[in-house]
């Protein structure tokens, strides 16, 4: 798959997107971003939301997807002339391309919808779906903080990859730029990366 197919994949995750490309938060959502880049190999994927005013759009078409990497200050302030805005990131987004195979989750059970290691009969780690539809699915993970180092969250993350995969999804899996543990996590499962992306809101 092409970084733009991924990129469009993620991106309809989050939000529904109206008749001209713009972003529109599902209701009850929590992802209320006001302008959302990808930086990928091709260059720079930006996406409005349908709050911005048009001359504020053309601000930042103006200003160029760079700037929300290189300036995040400039374009905090080109933004927070119209209304509030935090920016986060940068994160990065990564695809699980091969399928992993049981023998790589002993450990792990499915008790509803999530994938968990036990520990006494108590979880210490789960992942499961973050966002889920009928294309792709991004993974979220958590480890209790006594257990971890133990390759449990990697044990996880492959069995609910192995079942995402295994239904003809794409299983997406992303990650602040500086968290080095789920970076890690990702290259020990053979993750592609395929862009980065930052978020004003």
């Amino acid at each position: 798959m092409e970084a733009i197919d991924l990129i469009q994949l993620q991106i309809t995750l989050e939000y529904a997107l109206n008749d001209a490309g713009q972003l529109v938060s599902f209701p009850g959502s929590s992802e209320q971003g006001l302008y959302i880049v990808y930086r990928y190999a091709g260059g720079y994927m930006p996406y409005f939301s349908c709050r911005l005013p048009d001359e504020l759009c053309d601000g930042l078409r103006n200003l160029g997807g760079d700037q929300s990497f290189e300036a995040p200050q400039t374009v905090r302030w080109l933004i927070q002339k119209y209304m509030p805005c935090q920016f986060d990131g940068p994160f990065v987004s990564e695809h699980l391309i091969r399928r992993p195979e049981p023998f790589e989750f002993p450990l792990v059970k499915k008790q509803e919808g999530l994938f968990v290691i036990l520990e006494h009969g108590e979880p210490v780690c789960w992942a499961w779906s973050e966002r889920s539809n009928a294309h792709c699915a991004e993974a979220a993970v958590e480890t209790h903080p006594d257990h971890r180092r133990k390759g449990y969250a990697r044990q996880a993350v492959a069995a609910w990859a192995h079942q995402i995969i295994g239904e003809g999804r794409v299983a997406l899996y992303s990650y602040k730029a500086e968290n080095h543990a789920s970076q890690a996590l990702a290259r020990s499962l053979g993750a592609v990366r395929y862009a980065e992306v930052i978020c004003y809101s």
